[in-house]
Order: structure tokens, then sequence, then C-alpha cells
């Protein structure tokens, strides 16, 4: 700088000092825009970053890359920011207009020797400038002012002020993120060209991946509903190959799900996953490492099946059952062997094939309409021959014209019933098991068949032994009855010409029943049970019943003993119930009582009428004992039993139910001595019923033994009358001979 004084006007700033603060105004604006210009490139690549790891990163979180509208928007966002950076610091750069009154506090704010000196002269220079400024000593202190401060000023440097650090610690980051971006790129070569491609020209590229994966099939998935489907997924050896690849599913009913599959055994990296039963479309990708593959859609479609199902049922001949039809929603048929079934169907999509299958083997015929594809007809005949399994599945295989095949396009299950032996039952109503020889046997049958009875027989043998049975029919019934009895039917020994029965013998019974299955193998025949009975004597048999009386007599005796209590206690209770207050109170309690205690009589008079009614039967069953007897016994002591049933017992039941109702003391107590009254009738009852059965057991007891002296003396006239001497060369009989083994009826007319 010229030191030399240069002339100038005399109020007027030194020429030097405003070079100096145009270099200051420079300098500033210079800073500012370094400054500004650093700042905008830290926000670009801050920018650049950030639309990296949005685009990538985003990727490698989801393994599914930004569409376009994402990616714009991210660089939208990041390019707003950095239009806000060169908004706030490098337009006002720009813009920046400094005065000189600016930039000399600026440098007076560096240099405070200067003590305003700068901004004084700078002031009186500029107001000396200006028209009608004062003269005269004034304009000799503003030029002594204006010296000093050039004086001061010369030596000073100005741009002294300016501070470089605000500008270069950006400028510094802005190379610093240059470097590592471009080293980064060159690091990165293919990553940073798809980067670039995607962001700067939206194009749908991907970034490159260490591992490698393809579908084994990339043929469009289209299933039918509910079949199954393996999807195999491989990987390029030559990159990393993974131990597992991850299935990402996006399903509509349970939304978004991931599976891990590992790699299967073998030479290839191969990953395979199958689903099984598919019944709704969905979209998946698999992805391993950092490799993903593009999405594929499993498309689902409804296999054929035959929506209107009919099947006609033609039952063998030998049931004589109508043909029936059956629905879809049969279920399970149950047909016997040699059914014909008919079946017809209407299928939802037109068919080019059709095929009956039992248990996966085709039978029968099966075709396709012609003038109706949708249209199917079958056939099928359930031949004996054949060993068919009891249960199987009939189903009809559809294929239609895009060849997607259902194999239960229908089905049912078919349970064949073969048919069943008969059964029957047989029951024998018979005293212990023993019978006169006279007697009259009832029995009562029960019979059923899957598909029908044809007859029911009785087969009977003198003895225990298998041999010399004998059959008798017994009914006949129509071919469609399934279910018969119980049936009675009377068994008379009177009425057997063809064999003697004896004290001692054993009579063997034992129903049969036939089903109405044709020959050769029919028809089926059931045996019930057998029952053994033994003949045993009159007196035997009437001696046991006459004892089973004396056992119901001394039973109903006390049952008309716990009568006489119960009439004593009703007396007590309706005195009891005439006091009133708490006495009232406990007869209301008692009369309960009494009501359970009177029905407990009814019950056990019930249970001896009805024992006595089955001696009754036993008696003209066996044909024994007196007719008298038995109608004295039916008339005198059944009869009465009947009536104090019917009568008497439910009536005093009743009467103490509506007397519990009574509130009032001394009705009660009147209705309490009516039923006692009533009870008395009912004890005088009981003691003539009680009267006759002693009477008749009397009288049976001595039919008894008359009976029995008679036997003793028909044995000892056996026993007393002379042997005949056998005629030469006659055998002699045994004398040691078993029962029926002596003397012969023709034996015994012959003797004189």
């Amino acid at each position: 700088m010229n030191s030399a004084p240069q002339q100038h006007h005399p109020s007027s700033l030194d020429p030097a000092i405003e070079r100096k603060l145009t270099a200051l105004r420079s300098a500033l604006r210079r800073r500012l825009l370094l400054r500004g210009v650093a700042l905008v490139g830290i926000a670009v690549g801050v920018a650049v970053v950030a639309t990296f790891f949005f685009d990538y990163g985003l990727y490698r979180l989801t393994h599914q890359h930004p569409t376009a509208g994402q990616r714009l928007l991210a660089i939208a966002l990041a390019l707003s920011g950095v239009a806000v950076v060169a908004w706030r610091d490098l337009l006002p750069a720009l813009r920046l207009r400094l005065d000189e009154r600016s930039l000399a506090h600026i440098v007076e704010r560096g240099h405070p020797e200067l003590t305003d000196r700068l901004l004084s002269a700078l002031h009186f220079s500029r107001a000396a400038a200006r028209p009608g400024h004062p003269a005269g000593e004034s304009a000799a202190m503003v030029q002594r002012l204006i010296e000093e401060a050039a004086s001061q000023t010369r030596p000073l440097n100005f741009q002294d002020v300016v501070r470089s650090a605000p500008a270069m610690k950006p400028a510094a980051v802005l190379g610093v993120i240059v470097l590592v971006l471009g080293m980064l790129a060159l690091a990165n070569e293919g990553l940073a060209r798809s980067w670039w491609q995607r962001q700067a020209l939206l194009a749908d590229v991907s970034y490159p991946t260490r591992t490698r994966l393809a579908f084994e099939d990339d043929r469009p998935l289209r299933l039918v509903r509910g079949s199954s489907v393996e999807v195999a997924v491989l990987a390029d050896s030559s990159g990393v190959v993974p131990a597992a690849v991850t299935f990402h599913l996006d399903l509509p009913s349970a939304g978004r799900v991931t599976e891990r599959v590992e790699r299967s055994e073998g030479g290839n990296p191969r990953y395979v996953r199958r689903f099984e039963l598919v019944s709704e479309p969905f979209s998946f990708f698999v992805t391993g490492n950092d490799a993903r593959t593009e999405v594929r859609h499993i498309e689902v479609v409804d296999a054929p099946v035959l929506s209107d199902l009919r099947i006609a049922v033609d039952y063998p001949a030998y049931m004589n059952r109508p043909p029936r039809t059956f629905g879809a929603d049969a279920g399970r048929l149950h047909l016997p062997p040699g059914s014909v079934l008919s079946i017809e169907g209407q299928a939802t999509r037109a068919l080019s094939s059709a095929v009956l299958r039992l248990e996966d083997e085709a039978v029968g015929t099966c075709r396709v309409l012609e003038d109706d594809s949708r249209r199917v007809r079958a056939r099928l005949r359930l031949d004996p021959p054949r060993p068919w399994p009891s249960s199987m599945t009939l189903a009809i295989e559809l294929t239609d014209v895009e060849g997607f095949s259902n194999p239960r396009g229908a089905a049912v299950v078919v349970r064949m019933v073969a048919d069943e032996p008969p059964q029957v039952d047989m029951a024998v109503d018979a005293a212990g098991g023993q019978i006169t020889s006279r007697a009259l046997v009832p029995l009562e049958l029960t019979a059923s068949d899957d598909h029908g009875l044809l007859a029911l027989h009785l087969d009977w043998a003198l003895g225990t032994a298998a041999g010399d049975v004998r059959r008798r029919a017994l009914v006949q019934f129509d071919p469609s009855v399934r279910q018969a009895g119980p049936r009675r039917f009377n068994f008379d020994l009177l009425q057997q010409e063809e064999a003697r029965f004896e004290v001692g013998d054993t009579l063997r019974l034992q129903a049969v029943a036939t089903d109405i299955y044709p020959p050769p193998d029919g028809p089926h025949e059931a045996l019930s049970s057998p029952v053994t009975l033994r003949i045993v004597s009159d007196e035997q048999m009437l001696a046991a019943l006459v004892d089973a009386q004396r056992t119901m007599r001394e039973q109903f005796r006390q049952v008309s003993r716990t009568q006489a209590g119960i009439q004593q206690r009703t007396q007590a209770v309706a005195v009891d119930a005439a006091a009133g207050g708490d006495e009232l109170a406990a007869a209301t309690q008692a009369i309960d009582e009494l009501i359970g205690l009177q029905q407990q009589v009814m019950d056990l008079t019930r249970t001896v009428r009805d024992r006595y009614q089955l001696i009754l039967t036993r008696l003209r069953n066996n044909r024994i004992g007196a007719e008298s007897d038995i109608y004295r016994l039916e008339t005198r002591v059944i009869g009465p039993l009947e009536e104090l049933l019917d009568g008497p017992l439910g009536e005093l039941v009743e009467a103490y139910d509506q007397a519990r109702r009574i509130e009032d003391g001394p009705l009660l107590s009147a209705r309490l001595r009516r039923i006692a009254d009533a009870q008395a009738e009912v004890l005088a009852r009981m003691q003539e019923i009680l009267g006759e059965m002693v009477k008749i057991e009397s009288a049976q007891e001595v039919e008894r033994g008359l009976q029995v002296i008679i036997d003793m003396s028909e044995r000892i006239r056996q026993i007393t009358r002379p042997t005949p001497t056998p005629a030469p060369g006659r055998e002699r009989l045994d004398e040691d001979g078993d029962e029926g083994g002596g003397d012969d009826d023709t034996t015994r007319e012959d003797q004189p």
C-alpha cells in the first residue's frame, strides 16, 4: 500500500480505506457463498445416503423393492431437505448487500483499538459530502478525525476480521462425504449402479446379491380347491448357498405368515415346500440370505362335483322291498349283496370323462351324456359271489374339459350288510323247571331278522341227548315281517301221541327261527337257548304249589297285621287332631306317614294277588287239583284281592291325601274316624280271605294225602302180584331192571 498522502477532498474519506472496505465486502461474500455451497453439498450427500438406506434398507428388511411411487416420494422428501438448506444458507449469501457502515461495524468489532474512529470518519465524510453541510471549524475538526482514522487503519488488514473456520468446516465435511461416498461406490460398483438406476432413472432393477434363488418350475400355479402342490426353489451353487430359506405367505384367512424350509438332501441346493389341501388363493415369495424371488400367485379353482346326486337302489328279489332313492346327503348306504345301484347326477362344470370307483378300483359303467356334458349316469351291481369288504367308499372321479380332475366328485360309504341269521328267544312258564306228565307248557317266543322272517318252529325231545328230536311248526310269516313277538304258544303233552311222558323224564324244548334268505345258502336258521323241564308226579307238583300258597298266606297275614296297626294309629291321630294346637300339627305330620304305610299295604296286596294268579295258572297248566279248589281259589281269594285293590285300598290312600289338607282340628278328627271305620271293613274282608286261603290249603292237603295213599296202594299191589314162570327158551327178565323194564301191560293181561 502506498503510504504517501494522496490528493482528495479535505472532508472526504481516505481512498485506501474505501478500497479496504470494498475488499472486505468481497471477502465476506466469498466466505458466505463457500459455506452455503458446502452446506448444500452436505445436504445432497445426506439425501443420497437417506434415499439409499430407504430403498436398499427397506429391501433388506422386507425383501421387497420399494415401488417407483415410493421412491419418488423419498426423493421428493430428500430434495425438499436440500432446498431448505439452500434457502437458509446459500440464498442469503447470494442476496447479501453490505453497506460501508455495516462493514465499518465489522472492522470496529475486529479492532477495538479504533474506538469508533472509523465509524465516525465514515459518518462525517459522508455527511460533509452532502449539500448544505456547515463549513468552518467543524470542517477542520472532521478533517482531523478523518486523518486520524486513516493513520490508524493504514497498517490494518480489514480481511483479518473475516473468520475462515465457519466456511472451511462445512467444506471439509463435504469433502469427507464426497470421499467416503466415492470410495463406497467404487467398492460396490454394482450396488451403486443399481441405486443410480433406481433413483435417477426410476428403473425397476434389482440390487445385486451374493445368493441367487429361482423357482424350479416357473409355470403358472393353478390348482383345484382342496388339492396339494409342491413348490421347489433352487439356489445357484456359484453363489452363497443358504442352509435354509424362508417362504413368505400372504394368506387371505391368516394374513402374512413365514415358514422356514431346510435344504433338501441331495446334490443340488434345493428347497421344497408342499402346500397341503389348498382351499384359497394366495401369493408368496422366498428369501434366503440377501436373495429374494419374485412373487408367485397360486390360483384356486373349484373342482367339478356332482351337485345333484341321486342313487336308486334295487334290492334283491328275496327281500320283497321296493326300490329306494338316496340323495347326496345319504353319507352311508347299508346294502345287502345283490343290490343294483343306478346313479345319476348333474356336475358343476362341463366334463370330459367320468369313472365309477369302488375302493379306487374302476367298477360298473359310468359315462357323460353326449347331449349334456354336465350329466353323468352310472350303474353298479353288488354281486354276492364277489368277496366285498364290509365297508367301502364308492366315488365318481370327474375330469372337466380344462383337465382338472376330482377323484371324489361324488362319494358315499357303502356298508355291505350280509344277511345275518335270525335271532330267537324263548321263555317257559314252569314252577322251578318242573311239570307234570299231563301239563300244558306255555311258551313265549320273540324273533327278529334283518331282512325278513320265514317261520317259527319248536324242537322238543325226551332226554338231554341231541338225537330223536321232533319238530313242530308254530307259525308261518309274511316275508315283510322282521320283528315277531312276543308270541305265545302252548305245548300240550297230552297231544304228543308219538311219545309217552313218565315221571322222572326230562323234556328238552328249543325254539327255531328261519329267515327268507334264498337257496342255496338259505334260509338261515337260529336256535334259542334250550329249556330243560323235569317231569314230576302230580302230588309233588301239588305239594310245591301248596307250599307256595302257604308262603303267600303268611305274607298276607303280615299285611293284615300291618293294616290293623295303621287303623289303630289312625284312631290315635284322630284324637290328637281333635285336641287342636300343637297336637293338630303333629297329626298332620302323622298323616304323611300313614299315607306311606297304606300305600305299602296296597303294594304288598298286589304282590300277593299276582303270586296267587301265577299259582292258579300253574294248577291249570299242570292239570292238577280239584276243580272246586281251583274255582274257590279264583273266586274267593284272587277275586276278593282284586276287589280290595280296585276299591277300598285305593280309596283309603286317596282319603288320607284329602285329609291332610284339612286345617280344622274337629273336621280332621271326624274324617280320620271315618277312615278308621273303612279300615275296619278292609280288615274284616282280609280275615275272610285268609280263612278261604286256609280252607283251600286244607282241601289240597287232603287231596294230596289221598293221592299219596292211592299211589302207595298201587305200588304195593304191583309188588305183591306173583311173578309168572317164563316159558322154556324165553329169556328171563332182569330182576334188577330199571323202571318200566318189568311186566308190561301185555304181559299182565295174559296172566290168569
